[in-house]
């Protein structure tokens, strides 16, 4: 009988004892070439690490700030989580407060919360227009024979909040002003510059997430202070572009206020055979978390075949060998990976050879609507699928015996199988499939093999009647 396995994964994402510990990817190398631009941007500066949504921007942002504030380094470090503080009416407060915890002289630190403070009040909502429309309803209301005299009355009350607004409008520009002041006077004493990260940004409310990216430009610019925005940036600019119109041009505007960009890497290499590659390490991470004991190894030599039998003792090793190759190809995140590895620990399989469930979990993961269509059975579903492996069959490792290649030749006949409503196997057509299927299948029967692993990793669950 399987171990039963949990189906989520603990995230201890707050609780870095380490820098970097257990860092799969390589990105300790990445904080330290950062680290060193920082000191040459004691002008004050705004970075962007841009990545894809579930690539380990947070992973990499919490451990880089980790790093920061260690011993060796000693910046002092705020780190915000955007997304669950967009509830606050105005992002000025959430940043000011952070910093305001970070000040530990008594004098810069009383005079700083009063400023900012001040900053607050002038930054609240303008009450004017919703006072009008106010009074307005009101005195109809109340007087529904005078709505012109209504209108008068609502126009003199106008007239005198603009005038106060005007009369208070100097005041607000010292408060910004001194603001900044005592910010800059707190920053400058430091050794090295503050840094102040703000995570989730691109999944804020959009008038959250840019008032943000404003708030920092014209209230926060100060030397020796640098903020690090771990973002999406094509989302971001979708968000720009919803608050603005959608005629704005949104990468201009970002570049207004961020200074650099630069990109979470990822390792494109068609190497599947290295034990090195990070997705191949990755994914014996993640099923190691999952309580499985995957090798390091990737799996299969250059021209493994003749190894392939040793793989029936161990599936969960020929599950994430497979997994790496379509993770690969299909440009997989770090987070599909821990749900394809999630739906693996579903199908609860590991005594069947696992390669075409790793290829079937990765088309639900990364195409829903191809997958919707292969679970209905379509003819041209199979085809589009068969159509897309195109790219990732090499003719030269074909006649070669290459894996991944036979593999996914193997899984292009097999679609082309059912494009074709099952007809008879032709030995010329269907060559590479009858020669390696008990390899990939193993106890697989044709005329059922989609639809027994659509039941393993696409559960149906129907009511009673």
């Amino acid at each position: 009988m399987n171990k039963v396995r949990p189906l989520a994964l603990s995230r201890n994402d707050d609780e870095i004892k380490e820098a970097f510990a257990g860092d799969l990817l390589g990105r300790l190398k990445l904080a330290k070439q950062i680290t060193g631009y920082l000191e040459r941007l004691k002008e004050g500066a705004v970075l962007a690490i841009d990545a894809p949504w579930g690539e380990g921007k947070s992973w990499f942002g919490r451990n880089w700030a980790k790093y920061l504030e260690s011993n060796t380094n000693n910046h002092k470090v705020i780190f915000i989580n955007a997304f669950e503080q967009d509830y606050v009416e105005d992002p000025f407060l959430l940043i000011a407060a952070e910093i305001n915890s970070l000040i530990k002289e008594g004098k810069i630190k009383k005079e700083f919360k009063e400023n900012f403070i001040d900053v607050t009040k002038a930054l609240a909502p303008n009450l004017s227009e919703i006072a009008i429309n106010y009074v307005k309803r009101k005195l109809i209301e109340d007087n529904k024979d005078l709505p012109e005299e209504a209108e008068d009355i609502a126009k003199i009350i106008a007239d005198k909040l603009i005038e106060k607004k005007l009369k208070d409008f100097e005041k607000d520009k010292n408060s910004f002003r001194n603001f900044k002041i005592k910010l800059g006077e707190f920053c400058n004493k430091q050794p090295r510059p503050v840094v102040i990260f703000i995570d989730e940004l691109d999944r804020c409310r959009p008038t959250f997430a840019v008032k943000i990216i404003e708030r920092i430009k014209h209230l926060f610019d100060v030397p020796n202070l640098v903020f690090v925005l771990l973002l999406n940036r094509i989302q971001l600019e979708n968000a720009i572009q919803g608050v603005y119109g959608s005629n704005t041009d949104a990468a201009t505007y970002l570049r207004k206020f961020v200074n650099l960009f630069l990109r979470l890497p990822k390792v494109y290499s068609y190497n599947f055979y290295s034990e090195k590659h990070p997705t191949a390490k990755y994914i014996a991470n993640v099923l190691k978390r999952y309580e499985f004991e995957a090798s390091s190894a990737v799996g299969m030599s250059r021209h493994g075949l003749a190894e392939f039998d040793h793989f029936k003792d161990n599936n969960v090793n020929d599950f994430k060998k497979h997994l790496t190759f379509c993770a690969i190809e299909m440009d997989m995140s770090l987070r599909d990976i821990e749900h394809a590895c999630a739906l693996f620990v579903m199908a609860n399989v590991i005594n069947e050879q696992t390669g075409f469930i790793a290829y079937l979990i990765s088309i639900k993961i990364k195409d829903v609507d191809l997958y919707s269509r292969l679970l209905r059975n379509e003819s041209q579903a199979h085809e589009d699928a068969a159509k897309r492996l195109d790219s990732r069959i090499d003719l030269k490792k074909l006649k070669e015996k290459e894996w991944p290649t036979i593999f996914f030749k193997v899984i292009q006949e097999l679609h082309l199988y059912y494009a074709n409503n099952t007809e008879p196997r032709n030995a010329e057509k269907y060559h590479y499939l009858s020669l390696y299927q008990n390899k990939i299948f193993d106890s697989f029967g044709y005329e059922t093999l989609f639809q027994r692993v659509f039941d393993m990793i696409d559960l149906p669950i129907e009511l009673e009647q």
